[in-house]
């Protein structure tokens, strides 16, 4: 009688290990499915760039493209002269790659941190923030608050590599390159 109640006991200990485990399972899968729908947070903190996209009725994923240099991307059209190339970036569907993600609804946002030399030599131009912009295929295209939402907001704990971050809200992205000015 002892050893059925022993085999008894070992056998409800592992009914229950396994309802535990299978709970978990499901909620794990239940979680990532969530997570799916969710958003796409991408962040590249060797360029102090945060790119978040939202879910847009299907899975993206945000792909960091080689970019040209600052001299080959120059115009005498430019709306600003960056100093210095951020980052190029495209947003692909998960289900096919070749497919390019170009308008966002809700809207795509990049967080571009800014250093104390960035704001620096803003300042020294007279302006209040580091101008930061694109470039469109032909020429220097500047991040505005009308028509990008450009929002300049400080850093909660700046320091000298990030005193502050601009954020600018898209609803069209094709695959422009950012880049930070002013020279």
């Amino acid at each position: 009688m002892g050893n059925e109640l022993l085999l008894l006991i070992v056998l409800a200990l592992v009914l229950t290990v396994v309802a535990v485990w299978l709970i978990m399972a499901v909620r794990a899968d239940h979680d990532r499915r969530r997570d799916m729908k969710g958003t796409l947070i991408e962040s590249y903190p060797d360029k102090g760039v945060k790119v978040t996209v939202d879910w847009q009725g299907y899975e993206v994923k945000v792909l960091r493209l080689p970019q040209a240099t600052l001299a080959e991307m120059q115009s005498l059209d430019d709306e600003f002269k960056p100093r210095r190339l951020l980052l190029n970036v495209v947003v692909a569907r998960v289900d096919d790659a070749d497919r390019l993600v170009t308008k966002f609804d809700p809207p795509l946002q990049l967080e571009i941190a800014y250093s104390q030399e960035d704001l620096d030599i803003a300042l020294k131009h007279e302006l209040k923030h580091p101008q930061l912009g694109f470039w469109d295929g032909c020429k220097w295209v500047l991040f505005r608050e009308e028509k990008h939402r450009l929002q300049h907001v400080a850093a909660e704990k700046p320091t000298e590599q990030i005193v502050g971050y601009a954020i600018v809200t898209l609803s069209e992205w094709a695959d422009p390159c950012i880049g930070a000015g002013p020279p």
